[in-house]
C-alpha cells in the first residue's frame, strides 16, 4: 500500500484543484469579487493554493527529484483545518439558522455549495488524514493553523463594528445581536476551530506514527 500513497495522493490533490476551480469560477460569475467577504471562500481558495503547491512537490517526488518540503505539507494541513471549520459551520449552525424546507440542500447541495461546503473540506480531510506524507509537521502546527481564521474574524469583526459590512455570516452582525452573543459566537466558533486542529494533527501524524511502530 506505501508505494502506491503518494500516486494516490497526488490523484486526490489534483482532483480537488479541478473541484476548486469549478467552484470558484461559479462563486466570482454569481458574486463578483465580493466573495472573498466569505470565510468560506478564503478557505477554499487557500485549500486550492495548497493543493497547487503540494501537487508540484509531488510530482517531482515521483519524478525521483526529492521528497515533498513540510512547508507544502504544511499549507495543505492548515488548509484543511479551515475548510473543516466551513463544513462544520455549514452544516451545524448555517443551516438551522436558514430554516425552511430546503434549508438542508440549499445550504450544502446546491451550486457551488456543494463543492465550497461539502466536496471540497471532506476530500481535503480524507487526504490530509489518509493520504499525505505527515513527516517533519510541525508539533506547534495546530496553534499555525489558527492564524487564517484568527486574522479573518479580526478583520471582519472590526468592519462590523466600524459598520463599514454587515455579516456577512448572522453571527458576525453584532449591531443586530446582544454583545454576550457575539462574544458566544466568538469564543465557540474560535474555540471549536483550535479543537478541529488538534484533531486534525492527531489523525494525521498518529497515523505516521503507526505506519514507523509497524516498520520497526
Amino acid at each position: 500500500m506505501k508505494k502506491y500513497r503518494l500516486p494516490l495522493a497526488l490523484t486526490v490533490n489534483l482532483a480537488l484543484i479541478a473541484l476548486e476551480i469549478i467552484a470558484t469560477r461559479m462563486a466570482y460569475t454569481s458574486m463578483g469579487f465580493t466573495m472573498l467577504t466569505y470565510y468560506t471562500i478564503d478557505s477554499n481558495l487557500l485549500a486550492l493554493i495548497a493543493a497547487v503547491f503540494l501537487a508540484v512537490f509531488q510530482i517531482r517526488e515521483l519524478c525521483g527529484k526529492g521528497e515533498t518540503p513540510a512547508l507544502a505539507k504544511t499549507l495543505k494541513y492548515i488548509s484543511a483545518c479551515c475548510l473543516t471549520l466551513t463544513f462544520i459551520v455549514a452544516l451545524c449552525v448555517l443551516t438551522p439558522m436558514y430554516s425552511g424546507e430546503n434549508a438542508l440542500e440549499n445550504m450544502m447541495l446546491k451550486g457551488e455549495m456543494l463543492y465550497h461546503h461539502l466536496l471540497c473540506p471532506l476530500i481535503t480531510l480524507f487526504s490530509v488524514i489518509l493520504l499525505d506524507d505527515a513527516r517533519g509537521l510541525s508539533k506547534r502546527l495546530p496553534l499555525l493553523a489558527m492564524i487564517p481564521t484568527l486574522i479573518y474574524a479580526a478583520v471582519t469583526l472590526t468592519l462590523n463594528i466600524l459598520r463599514k459590512m454587515e455579516g456577512p455570516y448572522p453571527f458576525l452582525m453584532i449591531y443586530k445581536q446582544p454583545l454576550h452573543m457575539t462574544i458566544i459566537w466568538f469564543a465557540a466558533i474560535i474555540g471549536g476551530a483550535f479543537l478541529i486542529t488538534l484533531l486534525i494533527y492527531r489523525f494525521a501524524c498518529g497515523k505516521h506514527e503507526k505506519n514507523e511502530k509497524l516498520s520497526a
